[in-house]
């Protein structure tokens, strides 16, 4: 039976292979005649040549740049008999098609000088990104309990990951704004020396909320074919926590029997819920700059953002307790408003266009 099956389908491939060799040979000459043609100022013959072979409906194995090819000498050809309307119609479609094309120095001259009547711009807008942010807590004021304790140790944080999605409409040439969404997860850590520098909390919180960002971008374009792009953005920032706790260990020095000296000993609290001590809607302020590195229709880019909280993360003067530690304590949140210096990495894809006849 498999031998029947390959024995039916190379007899039709024999039928199938002549046409299809044809069929090609077909669409190479009529692209080699037709930039004779034109090479000779036969515009007319080249009108004739193109629109007959497209009339056929050939499946032509031509690269993108022979498509282009024919497309410019049809509508080239229309310009060169004052053909002007359906030059220009020709020249909408193939910018609805190649809404990314750069002139080059073969190209007809009467194509470049239609193009440059053009304004081809981007519409809309996708972008994923990635990064590490770092958290910096701007505090406002401390509430001690422990006369004894040093509460004057900064916080202290790592970058930690974040990666988000955006929309971005152009509005105008260089002014666009952009809807952003980011999940983060956030770690800052506090230290508490207590009694003497050996005895001392340490504290460490962790959490995850969501960000919105709503942003107007400035965009600036050094040259044509200057394919880096630096742009500046701000705007407001809304977030959402949607978890928080703190895990703190107590380091402390005790007389030991046994050891008769001595000893420092660890305990640890485990994590501990703060997610209602904090305030789960914040707003505030974001900015920064990008820079694009253009590919067609896509952009590849690095950002840099800082953003600050306008309303306090903790909530006044919430407390919470640090079970199993040595003796029940209490803690007080200082005030503080969270600030973020992020970066990332990103890519952003147009996927609309304006297209607009200047003249």
């Amino acid at each position: 039976m498999y031998k029947i099956i390959q024995k039916t389908i190379l007899f039709l491939w024999v039928l199938v292979s002549p046409f299809i060799a044809f069929s090609q040979t077909e669409c190479d000459e009529t692209l080699t005649e037709s930039i004779s043609l034109f090479e000779e100022g036969m515009y007319d013959q080249v009108i004739k040549k193109i629109e007959k072979f497209q009339s056929k409906k050939i499946n032509c194995k031509f690269s993108k740049e022979d498509k282009n090819l024919i497309a410019k000498l049809l509508l080239s050809s229309y310009l060169e008999i004052d053909e002007l309307e359906i030059g220009q119609k020709r020249m909408d479609e193939f910018l609805q098609k190649n809404s990314n094309y750069e002139l080059n120095s073969k190209d007809p001259d009467v194509f470049k000088d239609l193009y440059s009547k053009y304004l081809v711009a981007p519409r809309l807008a996708v972008q994923i990104n990635a990064g590490f942010g770092k958290i910096t807590p701007d505090i406002q004021k401390v509430y001690g309990i422990m006369d004894s304790a040093n509460y004057s140790n900064p916080y202290t944080s790592q970058y930690s990951p974040f990666y988000g999605v955006a929309i971005e409409w152009f509005a105008f040439k260089r002014l666009s704004f952009s809807f952003n969404m980011e999940s983060a997860y956030l770690e800052y850590k506090r230290t508490i020396t207590a009694y003497e520098e050996d005895n001392n909390f340490s504290l460490t919180f962790n959490e995850s909320m969501l960000k919105e960002r709503a942003l107007f971008k400035f965009t600036y374009y050094p040259l044509p074919r200057f394919r880096i792009q630096p742009a500046f953005f701000a705007g407001l920032q809304s977030s959402f926590l949607y978890y928080s706790d703190v895990d703190i260990s107590y380091t402390f020095q005790a007389y030991s029997d046994k050891l008769e000296q001595y000893s420092t000993f660890n305990r640890n609290s485990g994590g501990i819920d703060l997610t209602k001590d904090r305030t789960i809607y914040n707003v505030g302020l974001a900015y920064g700059a990008t820079f694009y590195y253009k590919i067609n229709s896509f952009r590849l880019f690095l950002e840099i953002k800082h953003t600050e909280d306008f309303l306090q993360h903790n909530l006044p003067k919430e407390r919470y307790s640090i079970p199993n530690i040595v003796f029940g304590y209490q803690y007080i949140d200082d005030d503080f408003c969270l600030t973020d210096l992020s970066f990332s990495l990103g890519v952003s894809w147009t996927f609309m266009h304006k297209i607009k006849y200047l003249y």
